[in-house]
């Protein structure tokens, strides 16, 4: 397997196996073992999890922060890119579960696009992604 396939196969059991933990069901939601054991995380979580399997896989990558939200950034195919599994795992109101890859191996132009504040980084800090 291609290190995308890998990725996509890694995005998609996390959150095909964790929820969002909105009612903090899980002590542990802001770390690895709260998506990977416990079944819940927030989005310290998701990241915690994708960046332990990004290291196995020696892919460069750190977590980007926000003033209120973390998630991934790694350098595949010589650039650096984003990827949010917590908005690929969007709470919904009637519970559903629901997977996207909108967030998923994205440029930092694509994710200004979408104009959301969690995503506003400092680009001072994370120059790669500038």
């Amino acid at each position: 397997m291609k290190n995308e396939d890998k990725i996509l196969a890694f995005h998609d059991y996390v959150i095909n196996n964790t929820k969002y933990d909105v009612d903090k069901k899980s002590t542990k939601s802001n770390t690895a073992y709260g998506a990977l054991i416990d079944g819940y995380a927030v989005c310290g979580g998701y990241a915690d999890a994708m960046a332990l399997f990004l290291n196995r896989l020696n892919i460069p990558n750190y977590k980007v922060a926000s003033n209120t939200h973390v998630w991934n950034a790694l350098f595949l195919e010589n650039a650096w890119i984003h990827l949010d599994l917590t908005w690929d795992d969007p709470v919904t109101e009637n519970g559903k579960d629901t997977l996207l890859h909108k967030f998923y191996l994205i440029d930092t132009a694509s994710l200004e696009k979408y104009n959301i504040t969690d995503h506003e980084f400092d680009k001072t800090i994370y120059e790669e992604l500038s």
